[in-house]
């Protein structure tokens, strides 16, 4: 797995602007759960610092991150809160 599909070295987005954050059921200290986008598994990291998986840091989720996940499958809907009046492009097929 390429390190750049593990992790983006973007900054996480400003608040208060139309962001997508991490469910808050879903934040926890020291979790990284793996999700797909078409045939690439990506890191996620639930946090809000990085962390060290067995030497591979995994920074916070951007805002930019948890998008593309959101808009990669209808069962990741529950992980990611989008900003309102957002519609992913699996709604839009429905």
């Amino acid at each position: 797995m390429d390190v750049k599909d593990i992790a983006t070295t973007q900054p996480p987005a400003a608040k208060g602007q139309d962001v997508f954050t991490l469910a808050p059921a879903y934040k926890s200290a020291d979790k990284v759960t793996l999700y797909k986008v078409g045939k690439k598994s990506k890191f996620l990291n639930h946090s809000d610092k990085e962390v060290d998986m067995n030497g591979i840091k995994v920074p916070v989720a951007t805002s930019e991150q948890l998008k593309e996940m959101y808009d990669a499958d209808p069962s990741y809907a529950k992980f990611v809160t989008p900003p309102a009046g957002y519609q992913a492009p699996w709604a839009k097929k429905a």
